[in-house]
């Protein structure tokens, strides 16, 4: 549509100017052609006009993204370099989180201050901070109050994330576009991975023989797969601060505390139920503060562990 506008406008300005576009050709392939001419000249400037489609309403969004600078480089006409600094150590919790949550609550944005080094901020300024890069479209902020990739950061970011995250990383199966909401196949071992609005395709396409897996061909009777991003994440489970290839740092009493408080407050607007015995989950992490492991037993209350370790996700 920007495309044929554009088109539109130029013609008025100047009749005569020969287009190498016509609006029927634009039409006919999808503006394929008119991507690739574009991008050939485009790629001599480290830039390419890319396509990906919003992983929440399955809308295709364009930019012209650079294909050689990092995070960094990126937000660096917008933010100083603390705040820079800040903004990946807030996606690298995000890409780290356990059971491919792929978001964080805010206490645990907030906690990254204490990683920054140099200058600093204070939390109020890393709240500013944040509101920022949600409104300009760096990471997005749920009704639960939990932050996540927005589309423009997984469009614009992409080389970005695969090489710094290698092994948390994940391609929608079918699309093959970065994905961080969604479903994954219950198969150990299995890669598959799709959006929501991608795994809706592979279900209609099924129709009366069954869904199964793309990948492993496992049945997906009755919706058999499990989430991927926040809806992977309990209404009671806390976040605990992961840093590549270390183990998991325990959170401190207060930081368990405010998580939960949050996470109720977030379940009373939604109108959402969350049982969570106040008194028995800090008595447990008064046990566990100072020793660095959780026992068996606090493990199977709070759910399924997950690996400590970057890269032993996925298989």
């Amino acid at each position: 549509m920007l495309f044929l506008k554009c088109m539109e406008a130029t013609q008025e300005i100047n009749p005569t100017l020969i287009q190498p576009y016509q609006e029927n050709e634009f039409v006919a392939d999808g503006g394929k052609s008119f991507v690739t001419e574009i991008n050939q000249d485009l790629e001599k400037f480290d830039l390419r006009f890319s396509s990906s489609r919003d992983e929440c309403t399955g809308e295709t969004l364009w930019a012209i993204i650079n294909t050689k600078q990092d995070a960094a480089t990126m937000l660096a006409t917008e933010y100083n370099a603390t705040e820079i600094q800040y903004f990946k150590l807030v996606v690298e919790q995000i890409m780290l989180a356990h059971n491919e949550a792929y978001s964080i609550p805010a206490t645990a944005a907030l906690r990254e201050v204490s990683q920054l080094q140099g200058k600093g901020m204070t939390k109020a300024e890393a709240e500013h901070v944040l509101s920022s890069f949600v409104a300009k479209g760096w990471i997005m902020k749920s009704k639960r109050g939990r932050y996540s990739l927005a589309p423009r950061a997984l469009l614009e970011l992409q080389t970005y994330l695969r090489d710094t995250y290698p092994d948390e990383f994940a391609e929608c199966t079918t699309c093959l576009e970065p994905v961080t909401k969604g479903v994954a196949c219950r198969t150990n071992n299995c890669a598959a991975r799709l959006h929501f609005h991608c795994y809706a395709v592979v279900v209609r396409a099924a129709r009366e023989r069954g869904v199964q897996c793309p990948t492993c061909g496992s049945s997906w009777k009755d919706d058999n797969v499990r989430k991927i991003g926040e809806d992977a994440v309990k209404g009671d489970q806390m976040h605990r601060r992961v840093t590549r290839g270390e183990e998991e740092e325990e959170p401190e009493e207060e930081d368990f505390e405010a998580e939960l408080e949050e996470a109720q407050n977030a379940g009373s607007e939604d109108d959402m139920d969350i049982d969570v015995d106040q008194s028995t989950q800090r008595s447990s992490t008064k046990g566990k503060k100072g020793k660095g492991r959780v026992s068996a037993t606090q493990q199977s209350e709070a759910g399924p562990s997950q690996p400590a370790k970057r890269g032993s996700r996925r298989k």
